[in-house]
């Protein structure tokens, strides 16, 4: 999906793997290891998307921040 370009924002990724552990709980009995695995791998997953997003948000700023002192240096130019 990424490859083929259907998957183009970091909230549509996040979206299809919370899919991915929702259908595999709602597919499989709530007591299976398939299940049990699913919701302990989901756990993981929202652990490290935050992780990403705050990155993600720094990165952000950053970028904001670069853009802000390369057009102050322009000026002075």
């Amino acid at each position: 999906m990424v490859k083929d370009g259907r998957i183009q924002t970091s909230s549509e990724l996040e979206r299809e793997i919370m899919k991915m552990f929702a259908n595999a709980v709602m597919y499989n009995r709530w007591d299976s290891d398939i299940s049990e695995w699913s919701r302990e791998m989901e756990r993981e997953a929202e652990t490290l998307i935050a992780v990403f997003r705050s990155a993600e948000r720094r990165g952000q700023g950053d970028h904001s921040s670069l853009a802000q002192s390369e057009s102050k240096r322009r000026k002075k130019a």
